[in-house]
């Protein structure tokens, strides 16, 4: 029983597989898709960004090494400013992954469960494997043909209820970063005094 409530939490510290990659990165960028109110070519790019960067992972020096600074030049230029800013804002989005007891650990889980998914998959979830993963940031530059101006848009990414193969058990009460009574406002884990601006720790600590 501690053995699997481990293996929810975290993944062996070694090198990610694609299997495990593919699917830690499809459950952040959801919640990325609905903070960030993102729109389906940024949910798209978002997920091969995040992909590239956990089939980065070799080892604790990569939580914050060149794939990830790769990773925050490609989101600087997929997102809008106001995006952008509230992902630097999020702890969760900005530092994805911790180190801890020689295990991955992903920050994510602490403010939403496993099951829960908000949209569909991604196209690239399936067409993408990470073949490209050295690609400058520059690639994206070209690929966003609008960012939203306000978190009111009307291309966000089909919305679903649940994926066939996994229970939709819902998400802890008070909603996501940026609801009233949420993650991101005041008090709430994302927002001033809340888990989002505590250091994270991790190698050299908080950067």
């Amino acid at each position: 029983m501690i053995l699997a409530l481990m293996m929810v939490m975290t993944v062996s510290a070694n090198a990610f597989i694609y299997k495990d990659a593919r699917k830690e990165a499809l459950f952040l960028s959801d919640k990325m898709a609905y903070e960030l109110s993102l729109t389906s070519d940024q949910y798209e790019a978002v997920y091969e960004i995040n992909l590239d960067y956990f089939m980065c992972l070799n080892g604790v020096a990569d939580i914050f090494g060149t794939c990830w600074e790769r990773r925050n030049d490609a989101f600087r230029l997929v997102l809008s400013g106001w995006q952008f800013e509230k992902f630097l804002a999020l702890e969760y989005f900005y530092r994805p992954v911790r180190w801890v007891d020689d295990a991955w650990v992903f920050v994510i889980y602490d403010h939403y469960k496993r099951s829960r998914f908000f949209f569909d998959r991604p196209t690239a979830y399936k067409a993408y494997k990470g073949e490209y993963a050295d690609r400058p940031a520059n690639f994206y530059a070209d690929r966003i043909d609008a960012k939203p101006l306000s978190a009111n848009h009307n291309n966000a990414p089909v919305a679903r209820d649940s994926h066939p193969d996994i229970p939709n058990n819902g998400m802890p009460p008070g909603g996501p970063a940026g609801r009233p009574g949420g993650f991101g406002g005041p008090g709430g884990m994302g927002g001033p005094g809340g888990m989002g601006g505590r250091p994270m720790g991790g190698p050299g600590g908080r950067r």
